[in-house]
């Protein structure tokens, strides 16, 4: 940590852990991106790279829930024939992928949330309609009630909603901590170029890390985020 202008600036993921309240934000952990029969899978993207972090990601969530730390599963949401995309917004996706069946279509399997990743009880659901969890969506309002100082970011994929959302959040005024061994996308060298990008910005760090540091931490109870959709 450093003092900068009378500031107490944290630095490394467990420095921020350690002095500040975070919630997990688990980013588009749906059918369609992950599973073999989803939308990428179906059009035959490689899910190797996500499928490999599904154990660390339980594993965290495992944990984070065991700890008094707030979860937050954000769901990438498209509304029936597109009507939640603009023109502007239809030229980003079509150049951003190469997937042009529909996903994450709300009210479909695939948008649903992967088997073994589902909101427990308690636990906030925010679907949004942009790449980053904090576009018109009410996520920052409720964190702020929370009374959250620090998010970590897990999911998918690396170069697209996961950077999106963190830098979101860092422009938000909030730690950000990217789980880098639980987060992906569907090739390698853009995994690589979000990380290069997310690691001048935000903290990095592996879950093990993570982990060991919110177990330690020692939390209170925040207060409980309800989903009421």
């Amino acid at each position: 940590m450093r003092n900068i202008n009378g500031k107490t600036v944290l630095e490394t993921a467990e420095e921020i852990l350690a002095h500040t309240r975070p919630a997990l934000l688990m980013v588009d952990v749906s059918n369609d991106f992950y599973h073999s029969e989803g939308a990428f899978g179906r059009t035959g993207q490689d899910l190797t790279k996500l499928q490999d972090t599904l154990e660390p990601l339980g594993t965290l969530l495992t944990a984070v829930r065991e700890t008094a730390v707030s979860v937050v599963h954000i769901q990438n949401t498209v509304l029936p024939d597109g009507g939640s995309d603009s023109a502007a917004f239809l030229r980003f996706k079509t150049s951003a992928s190469t997937v042009e069946t529909p996903y994450s279509v709300e009210g479909t399997w695939g948008w649903d949330f992967l088997s073994g990743f589902e909101p427990h009880p308690g636990e906030l659901v925010v679907q949004k309609y942009r790449p980053s969890a904090f576009v018109g969506t009410d996520l920052e309002n409720l964190l702020r009630e929370a009374g959250v100082e620090t998010v970590v970011v897990a999911g998918c994929v690396t170069e697209g909603c996961v950077q999106a959302t963190a830098v979101d959040a860092l422009f938000r005024d909030l730690y950000t901590v990217v789980v880098e061994d639980s987060v992906a996308s569907f090739q390698e060298s853009l995994h690589n170029e979000g990380i290069r990008f997310l690691e001048r910005r935000v903290a990095i760090a592996s879950s093990d890390v993570v982990c060991g540091a919110l177990a330690s931490k020692g939390l209170e109870r925040p207060k409980v985020i309800v989903d009421d959709r």
